[in-house]
């Protein structure tokens, strides 16, 4: 697994150096092949932006004219929920802002579960119990939570890095008896 690798940060040499060179490395798929790990199919959309004057390098106002203020990409988003659930889909859409998930919520009618919602373990456990078709997350769900039962990621959020887009996008790839996973990104 390169993920490490692609750190920028001082982790991956330390990693490298308590541990040595990679020993084996494994292609997804050859995990496919070998039955532990799901085919995933990735789509990837091109949303068109705002546009802003060159130079104009601001995030907090790029963030929110492009991703959560975007009316194009949201409907898109919506419409992409809604054809999953109908198509029986587990559905999980990733965001960053809890503005974001609201709007996302109000959208498609799913629930929204945030760090400070107070109602977040029965939400996760209804969801992980099944008892709802898709959920909307903040980063609560992005790293080291793993639901088995979801086949279809979205990740609304963006990212203005790898590392953290695969990561969420991982939860897809977990093995599962419906054998196909799906992002959009």
């Amino acid at each position: 697994d390169l993920t490490p690798l692609l750190r920028s940060d001082a982790s991956s040499l330390m990693l490298i150096g308590a541990t040595g060179e990679v020993l084996f490395s494994v292609k997804h798929e050859n995990l496919v092949e070998a039955g532990y790990a799901p085919k995933v199919k990735a789509y990837f959309f091109n949303v068109p932006t705002p546009v802003f004057k060159q130079g104009f390098n601001y995030w907090p106002v790029l963030e929110s004219k492009g991703i959560y203020s975007n009316y194009y990409r949201n409907g898109l988003c919506g419409k992409i929920v809604q054809q999953a659930i109908e198509k029986g889909r587990v559905v999980l859409v990733l965001v960053k802002r809890i503005k974001h998930g609201k709007v996302l919520s109000q959208l498609t009618g799913l629930p929204f579960v945030h760090g400070t919602s107070q109602d977040r373990d029965e939400i996760i456990g209804d969801f992980r119990q099944g008892k709802m078709p898709g959920l909307i997350a903040s980063k609560i769900l992005e790293e080291g939570f793993d639901l088995n039962s979801i086949d279809c990621i979205i990740n609304a959020a963006g990212g203005r890095a790898a590392i953290p887009v695969i990561q969420g996008l991982g939860r897809s790839l977990r093995e599962k008896e419906k054998q196909i996973g799906r992002a959009h990104v």
